[in-house]
C-alpha cells in the first residue's frame, strides 16, 4: 500500500500506481486510442486516487481530455458505474480499468453487447492476476513485481540498520505493462513476466462486495493457489 498520511518514523516500499497508469495511458496512446476511460476507481482508496492522478496527467499531457471527464468511479455501487460508462461508451476507444477484476468484468459486458475487443474497444487492467492470462482475449494489464517489493524492503531496513542517524525510508518500485490481446499491437515490446509476481492484494477494496466480482476473486485464488 501507499499511506495518505505516511509518518516519519515508519518506512515503507510500494509500488508507483501514478507513474504506472499513466504510462497505462501512453501505452493506449500508441496503440492508436485518443479517447481513453478511467474505469473503476474508489473515492474511499488512495491508491486509486494515485492512478487517477495518473490519467489525468497522462489524458491532458497527450492534449486528448481535461483530466476530468471520462473517469467513472464505483464508491458505493459498481453497476452504476458500469451502466454509466456503457451509456457513453460510443465516446471512448479504450477504458483503462483500475484493476484487474474490473476488467475481466467489462469483458464480458462488452461481449454481451456484441462488441468486439479490441477492434471496438481497447480495454486494459492492473493487478497481473492470473486469470488475465486465460481471459478471451487474455487481458492487457499492469505487472506488480511482489519479489522486487521483497528485496527492496530487505535492502531499506538494512540501510536504516546501518545509518542510526536516518530516520525513514519511502521506497517506490517501478510497474510494468504487460500487452496482451484486449489491445492491438503497438510499438511496446512485451517483457518477460517473472514467474514469482503475485497478485495486487484487494482484500479492502469495495470492488469485491459486488457479486460479480467476488465470483472472478475466488476463481483467481483457485488459479494462483
Amino acid at each position: 500500500i501507499e499511506p495518505q498520511h505516511p509518518r516519519s518514523d515508519v518506512s515503507y516500499v510500494t509500488v508507483d500506481r501514478r507513474m504506472a497508469m499513466r504510462d497505462v495511458v501512453r501505452y493506449l496512446y500508441r496503440c492508436g486510442a485518443r479517447r481513453i476511460a478511467l474505469l473503476g476507481t474508489d473515492s474511499t482508496i488512495y491508491s486509486d486516487f494515485l492512478r487517477f492522478r495518473g490519467w489525468a496527467d497522462a489524458v491532458q499531457e497527450l492534449g486528448i481530455g481535461n483530466g476530468v471527464r471520462g473517469a467513472f468511479n464505483t464508491n458505493d455501487d459498481l453497476e452504476q458505474c458500469f451502466h454509466a460508462l456503457l451509456d457513453s461508451l460510443p465516446e471512448y476507444d479504450a477504458v483503462a480499468c483500475t484493476n484487474d477484476y474490473i476488467a475481466l468484468k467489462l469483458l464480458n459486458k462488452l461481449k454481451a453487447l456484441g462488441l468486439s475487443v479490441p477492434r471496438d474497444m481497447m480495454v486494459t487492467g492492473f493487478g497481473g492476476i492470473a486469470l488475465g492470462e486465460w481471459t478471451d482475449p487474455p487481458l492487457t494489464t499492469v505487472t506488480i513485481n511482489g519479489v522486487e517489493i521483497g528485496r527492496q524492503a530487505f535492502f531499506t531496513w538494512l540501510y536504516l540498520m546501518r545509518n542510526e542517524t536516518v530516520r525513514s525510508l519511502n521506497v517506490s518500485v517501478e510497474c510494468r505493462i504487460i500487452p496482451r490481446a484486449t489491445t492491438p499491437p503497438c510499438d511496446l515490446p512485451a517483457p518477460p513476466v517473472p514467474t514469482l509476481e503475485r497478485v495486487e492484494l484487494l482484500d479492502a477494496h469495495r470492488t469485491l462486495l459486488d457479486p460479480g466480482v467476488l465470483d472472478i476473486a475466488r476463481l483467481e485464488r483457485l488459479f494462483s493457489a
